[in-house]
């Protein structure tokens, strides 16, 4: 199952999908209430360029809810923009910033953050970014 709050990018996924012969359900979903989901998932949870764009205050619902969709050691995967590097996206997010966000006391463990680069329209070779694995406990 895939998500968005934008009709076009929702569009967009299902064009792949089809192009590609792959069976996904895609649904219009906002990311501070996937509680509303009414779902959890036991695999993987993949975050591709989204978790940069919450502010301070977003984040920590946005986690929340996370952990409200996966169930008990399913794996999150998050891309986010890197604070680290000349070039980088909007929002940048520090290693910090994201094992604060997946706090071990509130269930989550971080296996790891890596260097890597997000595709973007304006990067040439990607923009820097942190690939992090993380568990829901």
């Amino acid at each position: 199952m895939g998500f968005d709050v934008a009709a076009t990018a929702l569009a967009m996924a299902r064009a792949r999908a089809e192009e590609r012969g792959l069976a996904a359900e895609f649904i219009e979903a906002d990311a501070l209430r996937l509680g509303s989901l009414g779902r959890r998932f036991q695999t993987v949870v993949l975050d591709c360029g989204l978790i940069h764009t919450f502010d301070g205050e977003e984040r920590p619902r946005y986690v929340a809810g996370l952990a409200s969709v996966t169930e008990h050691d399913g794996t999150l995967h998050v891309l986010c923009f890197s604070d680290e590097g000349a070039g980088t996206g909007p929002h940048p997010v520090s290693r910090k910033e994201l094992t604060t966000a997946f706090n071990p006391d509130a269930g989550w463990d971080v296996v790891a953050i890596e260097p890597d680069r997000i595709q973007t329209l304006i990067h040439d070779g990607g923009a820097p970014a942190w690939l992090a694995t993380i568990r829901w406990r």
